[in-house]
């Protein structure tokens, strides 16, 4: 799986390496090997273009200290989001790849593509409400900071925080509101989804708004 666009994207680092210069020029071809690639990590972008993502470094009290540093600082490929947006989280993790990618390293990074994918959006009502994770944060002082892992079908359902209600943006949790039954709750807009306080994982809740909603 993934061996496809993995063995393109090594070769097309590679021949940037052979040819770098002050001014990068890349084709179309180029592009669209790379927007697979960032696809393929479950990045949800709309288009690439040549240039580099300043990050800011901050003081321990959450302030900007006026330094910045580049975020794809190998990577000559910034990625853009469906908004029109720069997409950092994107360009950093597409960067990590670029140096995988110069290690000629294709298991590692098939396994990052694989790590890479968010956890698909569990959907909670007829008008198609959903739950979905918190967006991936940055691993400070790692080898490849924007490798993270990601919420799984697998993973445990909490009961506070347990991802966000998409589009609407508001984070949402879980209350026991009686012995057999919790409440998925939205602290923005209020929605209310009563589940059974018997459900684990994420992947339960998944199978059982399913056969509700199929009803």
């Amino acid at each position: 799986m993934y061996d496809d666009i993995v063995n393109l994207f090594i070769e097309l680092v590679s021949k940037y390496n052979k040819n770098q210069s002050d001014k990068i020029q890349s084709s179309l071809e180029d592009e669209q090997i790379v927007f697979e690639l960032v696809s393929a990590a479950g990045f949800r972008a709309s288009h690439l273009t040549i240039g580099h993502l300043l990050g800011n470094y901050i003081h321990q009290d959450g302030e900007a200290t006026g330094e910045t540093y580049k975020i794809n600082s190998h990577c000559p490929f910034k990625v853009i989001s469906h908004s029109n947006n720069d997409y950092y989280f994107a360009t950093g993790w597409l960067d990590c790849a670029w140096r995988v990618a110069n290690n000629k390293d294709a298991e590692q990074l098939k396994k990052e593509i694989e790590r890479s994918i968010p956890l698909a959006p569990i959907y909670l009502t007829p008008e198609e409400d959903s739950l979905i994770e918190f967006p991936p944060r940055v691993t400070d002082f790692a080898l490849y900071p924007y490798f993270v892992d990601h919420v799984q079908d697998a993973s445990e359902l909490g009961f506070l925080s347990l991802g966000i209600h998409d589009y609407c943006g508001g984070a949402m949790e879980r209350t026991r509101t009686s012995e057999k039954f919790s409440s998925i709750v939205c602290r923005k807009c209020c929605l209310r989804i009563a589940v059974p306080a018997a459900i684990k994982t994420y992947g339960e809740l998944r199978q059982y708004m399913e056969s509700k909603l199929l009803k």
